[in-house]
């Protein structure tokens, strides 16, 4: 992925989440959901599975869970991980990779 692409598919995302929560556990993320604001802090992933995404906010000791990973619009890391650059917004494509 170079720097000036930054469109990803609900799979990659998916796949981004699962790679995170299983070999990078201090790497947190942050997101955009559909028609509300960025997620004020970057949260930790909690559980996940094919269902839903549990994440967690350690500042204010709330759960948030996403049940449709197409509502999400918009994230960041807070840690370079694999392709993905730290604090830089990519934009999740409604359309899946081909």
């Amino acid at each position: 992925m170079t720097r000036d692409r930054k469109d990803i598919s609900i799979s990659e995302l998916k796949r981004l989440l699962y790679d995170l929560h299983d070999k990078q556990s201090y790497t947190c993320i942050r997101f955009r959901l559909l028609g509300e604001m960025w997620q004020k802090n970057f949260l930790r992933i909690f559980n996940i599975n094919d269902d839903a995404v549990i994440f967690s906010d350690e500042t204010s000791g709330r759960l948030l869970k996403v049940t449709d990973l197409m509502t999400i619009m918009q994230f960041e890391l807070d840690h370079n991980f694999q392709q993905f650059l730290a604090y830089f917004h990519y934009d999740v494509s409604m359309v899946d990779a081909v």
